[in-house]
């Protein structure tokens, strides 16, 4: 209900909703497609560590607990907006 009240106050519903689609919901692919890949992607930037030095710093950030639950909840926080947007439209 705040949602559609806010709409209505601005006046832009259709903007506003298109905006949310394009910079949230378009993000989902990339993450779902990292955390399908994440095994092999660990393993091969860990084999890439040696000879490619900036691979390290990226294979940290990766194998990072809070990386990996942030993508995951992001995952599902970006499900549910897509709900939502689906529903609104």
């Amino acid at each position: 209900m705040k949602f559609t009240e806010l709409t209505k106050i601005m006046e832009i519903k259709r903007k506003f909703l298109w905006n949310i689609k394009t910079k949230w919901i378009s993000t989902i692919g990339p993450i779902k497609h990292v955390l399908s890949k994440y095994c092999t992607l660990i393993m091969k930037m860990a084999l890439d560590t040696p000879t490619i030095p900036s691979t390290k710093s990226d294979l940290f950030l990766l194998i990072d607990v809070e990386t990996l639950l942030g993508l995951n909840t992001m995952t599902l926080t970006l499900k549910e907006i897509h709900l939502l947007i689906k529903f609104a439209q």
